[in-house]
């Protein structure tokens, strides 16, 4: 009996041993903060992360150290990293289109940050791919207590603009037709599609026009003006808006046409 005894007073002692000794920082849930290492130490090594990710736990970093991410955007975008940091002299986070550190297209951070967290943000317009992400500290601003990090990612990707639609087509001189439509917001210009095809089979034209290059027309309406048509034909005419992201124009799809006969 005292041998049963003594061998289960050593076995608590040893689970005792075993809890004080236990690392530091394994997702505790009194401070929130993940152990070192939540990225990868190299871009090799990078840990792929979501493109819409929202805010985690803290992040541990140690002194002069940096943890590596990647994401991978499935289309042409906007794409904003967002970096929480705390107690830190120095901490940023960059983004780049490669693992070549020269070519950096993005970052924000901020030096001496106490225990009340500071936020940055940098947006821009990307191209689909992959991009690396590195958090890279100095040295914790107060000793005692550990200097970390939360990301966040947000992505939006080009979407086809607004189809527009034709509301009035009307020949007002020899060879010339006037074509109102609806104005839509957020585009770039509007194509306007035309030809003596009901089906737009044959003799089809299309001419763009910026925003600027078309006339109001009241009534939230825009309009423009076709020239060089042939006359006594009938002309069917139709719509699409397009939007230009990273020098690329996304379009909608064509409206319905209206036709008119030509003067």
């Amino acid at each position: 009996m005292k041998k049963e005894k003594l061998l289960r007073q050593i076995g608590g002692a040893l689970l005792a041993l075993t809890m004080v000794v236990s690392p530091i920082g394994a997702f505790g849930s009194e401070t929130g903060i993940v152990a070192e290492a939540a990225g990868g130490k190299s871009f090799d090594t990078a840990i792929e992360i979501p493109a819409n990710m929202d805010w985690g736990d803290w992040n541990e970093i140690g002194v002069a150290s940096q943890d590596f991410y990647k994401v991978i955007l499935p289309t042409d975008g906007k794409f904003k990293i967002c970096l929480m940091i705390k107690n830190t002299s120095h901490m940023e986070v960059d983004v780049f289109n490669s693992s070549d550190t020269e070519k950096r297209v993005m970052n924000t951070g901020q030096p001496n940050v106490d225990d009340s967290p500071w936020t940055g943000t940098d947006t821009k317009e990307l191209s689909a791919g992959t991009y690396y992400i590195r958090v890279k500290s100095e040295s914790r601003r107060d000793s005692s207590k550990n200097q970390s990090y939360k990301l966040k990612t947000v992505f939006e990707n080009f979407a086809a603009p607004v189809s527009g639609k034709v509301t009035k087509v009307k020949s007002t001189a020899k060879k010339k037709a006037e074509v109102t439509f609806k104005e839509v917001t957020g585009v770039n210009g509007y194509e306007i599609q035309y030809s003596t095809s009901k089906k737009f089979a044959k003799n089809v034209r299309t001419k763009s026009f910026e925003v600027g290059q078309t006339r109001i027309a009241g009534n939230n309406k825009r309009k423009v003006t076709i020239g060089k048509l042939k006359r006594h034909k009938k002309y069917y005419f139709r719509i699409r808006t397009y939007a230009e992201h990273n020098n690329t124009r996304y379009y909608s799809d064509w409206s319905k046409a209206k036709s008119a006969k030509i003067k």
